[in-house]
């Protein structure tokens, strides 16, 4: 949008320069609602979504690996206390 002066009193006379406009009590300032301008260009960020995707896949690889790796230390000891149990799957996932 851009704002249309037009000086309604009368232009003085010191002034050396179009290009220099100087606003007074008796200019009427309008909004004019139909421009528009091509040299106007808006970057907008692309959404996050592959973030999001990586998190969420993430997190599942995790939990497989978990539960491969419970199901692997309770296939080799048989009967374990879920102290020494948490114990075992944390050693063995230190990688991750």
């Amino acid at each position: 949008m851009a704002i249309d002066t037009t000086k309604t009193g009368q232009s003085d006379p010191n002034s050396s320069s179009k290009l220099e406009k100087k606003n007074s009590p008796n200019d009427l300032v309008t909004l004019n609602e139909a421009f528009r301008s091509n040299m106007i260009r808006l970057m907008l960020p692309t959404p996050a979504l592959e973030e999001v995707y990586k998190k969420k896949k993430i997190e599942v690889d995790r939990s497989n690996a978990i539960d491969s790796c419970v199901i692997r230390i309770m296939k080799s000891k048989k009967r374990l206390e879920m102290s020494q149990l948490h114990m075992e799957v944390c050693q063995s996932l230190q990688m991750f």
